[in-house]
């Protein structure tokens, strides 16, 4: 019995699937005995699976096709892949099982041509993580392994994506909000997704274009949707309150600066379902800020800045919750709870995550102070080392990129950094020291970890920061 609701669907494509098996046993005393036995004959035998059956996709469309096991799910989805790969219109396809993952493959080297193209995927996955760009893909929970295929898919420039026993492996919380994630990113990018599961229940997060059930034998239901669910179903259960310094302790892990923000005015927990899953935290504001100053066109005194600034010192979501517009809504219901005429933030990841602006935070461009391009142009030279400027931030990837070095490589680069100079005044172990070059050098000879602070200190303030402000009206 076969159910075909079509809704006013332009452009579209029809597939037609006919599949059926055929069985014969091989006769044998014991074969015969139980065809006896029963009634039943050993001659061949057909079997539909489909019969006659008609699909209209169309590209961009995403299809979540659900049944029991043993059903004819990836029968149709191996049908569907076939036919799709002949036809230009749908571009090129990729499944799952073809992507070709080693698991030491750290992530910031496994997708994009270059490493802004890798945080840019990376990001759109939801792994917007500076500890998680450095990992490898063996040390990944189930669910980042699924946001790292739909990153790999992106970046591989795949036009269709093609997932089999979907989300099968993960609890369901996660399983909603990889399929939240994946539907996003290919309505998005305009790609076509199909997907083959057991479970039911990812429905609303998918948010299909296509959804076939398919039952035993040839009995197959289709149904067709125009409507897009534009949150994550999670997020209905989203409750945010005041917190303390105590609670945000539970989430500093997840922050690459795991050190306490400085002056804390104001902490917010974020919750669904009365679990702690994120949180906020409001600082006060540094006395010098250019952007701030371009801004207000005045530079503001101290008791100015004291009296009606804040600055947000963290925003933290946990890892599994990232990417379904969390960060978001945790600044947007927040800054008015804060009682301040402005808040600021200062961001390095806003160039791929631009979460401050989504919440209605205004971002104010300012010239950069010329010091800071002559370092990141120091620092890109040091990649003939093996250095990533992009990644030269960690201190533990800056050691292991350097205990690696031959000795006289090793002191060429303490020579070079020598004769920059103005790197050493961001080593914290050089600060309000007088030592002369020689008596430096010895020093960074002799450990590599004062070489590695120093470079990741000038790192960090080469980065190039994003200013946002927010003014209360």
């Amino acid at each position: 019995m076969k159910f075909i609701i079509l809704l006013d669907r332009f452009n579209k494509k029809i597939f037609r699937v006919d599949k059926s098996f055929s069985t014969k046993s091989i006769i044998t005393d014991r074969t015969v005995a139980v065809a006896e036995a029963f009634g039943i004959g050993i001659d061949e035998r057909k079997f539909d699976v489909f019969k006659n059956f008609i699909i209209n996709i169309n590209k961009g469309d995403i299809v979540y096709i659900t049944g029991e096991s043993g059903s004819g799910k990836s029968v149709l989805l191996r049908e569907l892949i076939e036919q799709m790969r002949k036809s230009e219109e749908f571009g090129r396809l990729m499944t799952d099982n073809e992507l070709r993952i080693d698991d030491d493959e750290v992530l910031v080297h496994g997708v994009g041509n270059s490493v802004e193209e890798a945080l840019y995927y990376l990001s759109m996955a939801g792994l917007n993580d500076a500890f998680l760009f450095l990992r490898r893909y063996k040390e990944l929970s189930d669910g980042q392994k699924y946001r790292y295929k739909i990153a790999k898919m992106l970046a591989m420039n795949a036009d269709v994506f093609v997932f089999d026993e979907f989300c099968s492996t993960l609890d369901r919380e996660t399983a909603r909000i990889v399929s939240f994630l994946l539907q996003k990113n290919a309505r998005r990018n305009n790609k076509t997704v199909l997907v083959a599961t057991t479970h039911e229940d990812l429905f609303y997060d998918l948010s299909p274009n296509v959804h076939v059930r398919k039952n035993f034998g040839d009995d197959v239901e289709v149904n067709y949707y125009n409507d897009v669910n534009k949150e994550c179903s999670l997020v209905k259960n989203v409750r945010i309150r005041e917190g303390n310094y105590k609670e945000y302790l539970n989430f500093e892990k997840f922050h690459y600066r795991a050190k306490k923000p400085f002056g804390i005015r104001k902490i917010f927990i974020m919750e669904i379902n009365d679990k702690p899953i994120g949180c906020i935290v409001y600082s006060i504001s540094p006395l010098s800020c250019k952007p701030r100053n371009h801004y207000l066109n005045h530079v503001p005194d101290a008791e100015e800045i004291n009296r009606d600034f804040l600055t947000i010192s963290r925003v933290i979501i946990h890892p599994k919750y990232r990417g379904i517009g969390l960060g978001a809504r945790l600044v947007r219901e927040t800054l008015p709870l804060v009682n301040a005429k402005y808040v600021e933030a200062i961001a390095v990841m806003a160039k791929y995550n631009p979460f401050f602006e989504r919440a209605g935070m205004l971002k104010v461009n300012c010239e950069e102070p010329e010091w800071k391009e002559r370092m990141r142009k120091f620092l890109n030279s040091l990649e003939r080392y093996g250095l990533s400027s992009a990644l030269m931030s960690s201190i533990e990837y800056n050691m292991s990129i350097l205990k690696n070095l031959r000795k006289e490589d090793y002191e060429n680069l303490v020579d070079e950094i020598l004769k920059h100079g103005s790197i050493m005044i961001f080593g914290d172990q050089y600060k309000r020291k007088i030592l002369s070059r020689e008596m430096i050098k010895e020093d960074m000879m002799n450990s590599i970890k004062n070489t590695a602070i120093a470079l990741s200190k000038a790192s960090i303030k080469a980065q190039r920061k994003m200013y946002y402000i927010w003014e209360k009206r």
